[in-house]
């Protein structure tokens, strides 16, 4: 039928290395019609990729994005930013991250979103119980929260966790 299927893929940024995804891999994979890696990096930051238990460092980051810009496969990076314990200078890493794989590889897809803490996850548990999140109390008030700010369902100006409010919004925009 000569059918061709083209795909993306979820997946970590420490599968780039020379025993498992290196270049060559990577080309055939792409011949086989992988055309995107998605991968969530979170922050350019490694004292925040160590708080939140990802398992990766900023070297292996790069380490992808050198290996992918070697090929025709779109990487496409997310990041957060306004996590709770993010410092200026955190953010300002993760900023200098975002421009460094945008300008070293024109093709990567690089977005950074704000934190959204999410009902059960570690993250939102240690933010209740500090009492750094008004939760609705119920589902009534989940469905009445306004989302015009386009941040998600909680607005960066009232999340009392974020140090710098005007720069987790900006860092939404760095170019």
């Amino acid at each position: 039928r000569n059918l061709k299927f083209y795909y993306r893929a979820w997946l970590r940024v420490d599968h780039f290395r020379d025993d498992y995804i290196n270049v060559d891999v990577a080309r055939r994979l792409y011949k086989n019609g992988f055309i995107i890696a998605v991968m969530g990096v979170e922050s350019g930051s490694q004292k925040i990729l160590d708080c939140l238990d990802k398992g990766i460092t900023i070297e292996q980051i790069l380490c992808a994005s050198s290996i992918l810009k070697e090929t025709d496969i779109v990487p496409k990076f997310s990041f957060m930013a306004g996590l709770p314990g993010e410092t200026k200078s955190d953010l300002l890493e993760t900023k200098w991250l975002v421009e460094r794989l945008r300008s070293e590889n024109p093709r990567a897809d690089v977005s950074v979103i704000n934190y959204r803490p999410y009902p059960g996850s570690p993250l939102y548990n240690i933010l209740k119980d500090n009492q750094l999140l008004k939760e609705p109390q119920s589902l009534e008030e989940w469905s009445k929260i306004d989302t015009l700010e386009g941040y998600g369902y909680f607005s960066i100006h009232d999340s009392s966790w974020i140090s710098d409010p005007e720069m987790v919004q900006n860092m939404m925009h760095v170019k």
